[in-house]
């Protein structure tokens, strides 16, 4: 809302011509993700997709107007696409594995702890949005001449996203093992254990 209203001051209708757009260009590239999934792998997919949406979140710290916006809504919801679909083939595979090592299926367990750290991390954001806007001094009554202001909603919404999506694309490229050799061998331990 600050930033329709602050940055590119303009009326909050263009927020619901964007939602729309996103959702309309997820929905015509998901085809493609599945099948670029089906080729390189879920991880590589979830990488990715990670990786170019926190680019298109980076474009918030350029755009000044509307037709902007909406350039940047389509980018983001074809990025951001390409990643939430390998949420699920990834968790699952990560369920395979502990599976295995623990001949148990614990996914409820598994989804309370997923669940845990996305409810913290939405604390962890309210906080992160508090303290730039203290720091920048954000009054949302007037902002017409706060430029510190205006740098602040920007980096809310370009800057911190992209560091953190960049950040976790990096984490999991380097880590997540459950690829190959080792994924058929987990499978293949599934159906030993009956699981």
């Amino acid at each position: 809302v600050n930033f329709i209203d602050d940055v590119l001051q303009e009326g909050q209708h263009i927020r619901s011509l964007g939602s729309i757009l996103m959702l309309l260009s997820s929905f015509l590239t998901m085809p493609i993700w599945v099948r670029l999934a089906k080729r390189i792998g879920h991880s590589n997919t979830y990488v990715i997709g990670l990786a170019s949406y926190g680019v298109s979140l980076l474009l918030n710290l350029f755009i000044v107007n509307a037709f902007q916006f909406y350039l940047t809504s389509i980018l983001n919801g074809i990025s951001v696409t390409l990643f939430l679909i390998m949420i699920s083939p990834v968790l699952a595979d990560c369920y395979d594995e502990i599976a295995v090592k623990l001949k148990k299926h614990h996914e409820t367990t598994l989804i309370g702890i997923r669940n845990f750290f996305v409810r913290t991390s939405i604390v962890i954001q309210s906080f992160i949005i508090a303290i730039i806007h203290a720091l920048t001094i954000y009054d949302p009554i007037d902002v017409s001449h706060q430029f510190n202001a205006l740098v602040g909603l920007r980096i809310i919404q370009g800057l911190i996203p992209f560091i953190i999506c960049s950040v976790g694309a990096l984490i999991f490229y380097k880590w997540f093992d459950l690829k190959g050799i080792k994924k058929q061998e987990v499978t293949r331990k599934l159906r030993e254990l009956g699981l």
